[in-house]
């Protein structure tokens, strides 16, 4: 498993996601000037995490994603095109939070206090494919 985070611009992504493992990192600034930080929630499980990684990659404006199940973040590197919009990180994190939570995974843009939730439970993939499996065979 792994991948993701390949689209970073320059060297040195190893280290900006071991620094965002390790839980040094508090401003998505402190890493890099041109990726997004995620907080992410409602993964409970690797399928989780590479949903999250998914959706992200399947949005226009980003170029590649690395979701750490761990420590419940995602590292989103935008298209170039992406950052030349006026406060771009705020404004494409905070969009991309909102997608995450629209398919169950509760998030935020990494240096604010608000986290986008969904007004009911969320499940693992596992237990939806559980209770589909159940359901219906």
């Amino acid at each position: 498993g792994g991948g993701g985070g390949d689209g970073g611009e320059g060297t040195g992504d190893g280290d900006l996601k071991a620094k965002l493992g390790a839980g040094a990192v508090d401003e998505p600034s402190a890493l890099s000037p041109d990726i997004i930080i995620l907080d992410v929630g409602g993964m409970t499980c690797g399928g989780c995490a590479a949903s999250v990684k998914r959706i992200l990659e399947n949005q226009p404006q980003v170029s590649s994603a690395s979701v750490n199940l761990t420590t419940e973040t995602a590292i989103v590197w935008p298209v170039s095109e992406a950052k030349v919009v006026p406060n771009w990180q705020k404004e494409l994190g905070e969009a991309l939070a909102r997608q995450l939570t629209s398919c169950g995974f509760n998030s935020n843009l990494r240096g604010t206090k608000y986290f986008h939730r969904l007004g009911r439970p969320t499940f693992c993939c596992l237990n939806m494919l559980c209770m589909f499996l159940f359901t219906y065979f």
